[in-house]
């Protein structure tokens, strides 16, 4: 039962984590050829380096995919269960103060994009405090 208020909190969350990284993305190719996209083809180069020579670097891709798997699992293992309702509170609250303050020109349009994030936080800090009290 708790896998699933954690992937619930997590699905509420995906808003501001996509509106936060593509603002990311977009302030990151507006800073121009220099800064910006050299940044972007140096990531893929780190990543792609692995897939070019995967018994030297492949370790980069498999880090990334268990980072990834990791974030997924984590509300499913009971020692890890409170943390995770913690990490994700704590990153949606970054998500939403970022989207926040970069888009604070249309402030009323990005409050309403986030509304379910924070949603989602509000329950993941429930959920962290209801697992902390039962334990």
């Amino acid at each position: 039962m708790h896998y699933l208020r954690y992937l619930t909190c997590l699905a509420l969350l995906t808003p501001a984590l996509a509106l936060a990284a593509y603002f990311g993305l977009i302030g990151m190719l507006a800073s121009g050829p220099r800064t910006g996209w050299r940044a972007l083809f140096d990531l893929f180069l780190y990543f792609g380096a692995g897939l070019v020579e995967p018994l030297r670097y492949g370790w980069r891709i498999l880090g990334l995919l268990s980072f990834f798997g990791i974030v997924l699992i984590a509300g499913a293992i009971p020692a890890l269960r409170s943390g995770a309702f913690a990490a994700l509170a704590v990153a949606g609250i970054a998500a939403v103060a970022y989207c926040l303050a970069v888009g604070k020109d249309d402030a009323l349009n990005v409050a309403i994009f986030v509304c379910p994030s924070i949603a989602g936080v509000a329950l993941s800090i429930f959920f962290f405090i209801k697992l902390r009290a039962s334990a």
